[in-house]
């Protein structure tokens, strides 16, 4: 069940049905979710970018994976969302 802007996992990828424009459910896949034994249920994956390769149509994610239990937010916004980035590259099929 939600809980304000939470979860923010996991983090998925679907093709949309251009005619209808719903999700074409069996094209979602999984990027990326929270690992219980290492992350607290505060841990987001959220504020990603995205960018299509125009020569393969390959999608690149980048995101800071963060946890807000175990390194909260400061005060200072300059120091939002630094962290080691996470890269993913979904190869799209032709």
């Amino acid at each position: 069940n939600p809980d304000g802007n939470y979860p923010r996992f996991p983090l998925v990828m679907g093709e949309i049905d251009e005619e209808n424009c719903l999700l074409k459910k069996e094209t979602v896949i999984t990027i990326d979710t929270r690992n219980p034994e290492f992350d607290t249920d505060k841990m987001q994956l959220s504020n990603f970018r995205t960018t299509e390769d125009p020569q393969t149509g390959h999608i690149l994610i980048t995101l800071t994976r963060m946890d807000d239990n175990i390194k909260p937010p400061s005060d200072d916004p300059k120091t939002w969302y630094q962290g080691h980035p996470n890269w993913y590259l979904v190869e799209v099929p032709e």
